[in-house]
């Protein structure tokens, strides 16, 4: 992989460098307007189902490669925004509990991590709940928290459709439960069913939608491997089916590829949380290299199904295949590093933590909630520092929310 990965790397960053025009949805990285019902997508993160939103043209060849460098641009220039520099002081020596959708799994120890960090700054004490990945177990530890008398608590990665009568409990009782990276009930109702979660950790611009965001995280996945192949895309695309985000992942990725119209989707592989249990996914996916000896690609949807599915391109015997991989994690710059996977998209999961908390401050003081202003960068091993450390956040998150709560 290494020479075929080094040639890749080089005309991304090239491309990159050529480029002289960029979006207007830059700063958000999304290649829709998040108000305009009008606006036309014009790259991966085309038409999702939306009502709202007109369906990309398709676009081959030359053409598809020329708009996936465009919708490109913002991600490789990172799609970060400040930190709120205003807002409540800190409640003082609050008590929460941090709900783990899995401390087994690095993509939530990783931003359980955060958390914790975040509470310990603020000088809040914190118990911290790990459900073991049975995430039906978040409403035992929000039980647990409103029975210890805790001011509040904060969930991560586990969708209300998980625990909503437990957050129905919550509410009854004025306690207040806030979300990082998961949905709320609202998301998937038929428009009757009222949210649940007290407020969702906010990473996204004012007036952007947090679905069509992950969706646009996807498109940008699949605009990076339109440019790597010359926009001759075949490619496998992983999916979980009982997480939310993972399922509008799926969209987003599965609606960017049809935007090229000389690409294809091969292949849909769908996997449980019970499969990252029992050690299946590596046969998953090696069952789906073999019966498709045409891909030339493969797209995991989050750090731990890489970790836990790349011996199956292994067991394939596919060397050549580009890997994309996910959200930025330890093990994930490793892996970068090694060439077993050939891009990121890389987020600094200590201020999505100290975000959370920042989330759950305002909430207590009955705050608005606001945009914590963390965003995604798209890295490659050439991005990558000493001990394959990713490029530092372009702001001092910590010294900014010490601040604001007077810490």
């Amino acid at each position: 992989m290494g020479e075929r990965g080094g040639r890749r790397r080089g005309a991304v960053k090239a491309m990159a460098v050529a480029l002289l025009v960029v979006a207007a949805a830059c700063a958000s990285g999304s290649s829709t307007s998040g108000g305009d019902d009008s606006s036309t997508a014009t790259t991966g993160a085309g038409d999702t189902g939306s009502t709202t939103t007109s369906v990309a043209e398709v676009l081959s060849g030359a053409d598809a490669v020329a708009a996936a460098e465009e919708g490109l641009q913002p991600w490789l220039e990172g799609t970060f925004r400040p930190p709120p520099d205003d807002g409540p002081a800190a409640v003082d020596g609050a008590s929460i509990y941090v709900i783990s959708c899995g401390q087994l799994l690095e993509s939530c120890s990783v931003l359980v991590d955060g958390v914790m960090a975040g509470a310990e700054a603020i000088g809040w004490d914190a118990t911290l709940f790990d459900t073991g990945l049975d995430f039906t177990k978040a409403g035992d530890g929000v039980r647990q928290a409103i029975a210890a008398g805790a001011d509040g608590a904060v969930v991560v990665g586990v969708d209300c459709q998980h625990f909503s009568g437990a957050l129905d409990e919550a509410n009854a009782a004025d306690f207040p439960v806030v979300v990082l990276n998961a949905f709320d009930c609202d998301v998937t109702s038929d428009g009757e069913q009222e949210a649940r979660f007290a407020a969702q950790v906010s990473f996204t611009p004012e007036g952007q939608d947090p679905e069509q965001g992950a969706r646009d995280f996807a498109g940008a996945k699949v605009d990076f491997g339109i440019v790597d192949t010359d926009a001759d895309l075949k490619v496998i695309n992983l999916t979980q089916d009982d997480l939310l985000a993972i399922t509008l992942l799926g969209e987003g990725f599965d609606a960017a590829v049809a935007t090229c119209g000389s690409c294809e989707l091969v292949d849909t592989v769908t996997f449980s949380t019970g499969d990252l249990l029992d050690g299946s996914l590596p046969q998953k996916v090696a069952s789906a290299i073999v019966a498709h000896p045409e891909a030339n690609a493969i797209n995991f949807p989050y750090a731990a199904a890489v970790q836990l599915g790349i011996p199956g391109i292994t067991d394939s015997s596919r060397d050549d295949l580009l890997v994309m991989g996910a959200e930025g994690m330890p093990s994930q710059y490793d892996l970068l590093a090694d060439g077993q996977i050939d891009m990121v998209m890389a987020f600094p999961s200590d201020w999505t933590g100290w975000a959370a908390i920042d989330t759950l401050n305002r909430v207590l003081q009955g705050a608005d909630i606001v945009d914590e202003g963390v965003g995604y960068q798209l890295l490659t091993a050439d991005d990558l520092g000493p001990d394959n450390a990713p490029p530092a956040p372009p702001y001092d998150f910590e010294a900014t929310y010490r601040e604001v709560w007077g810490v």
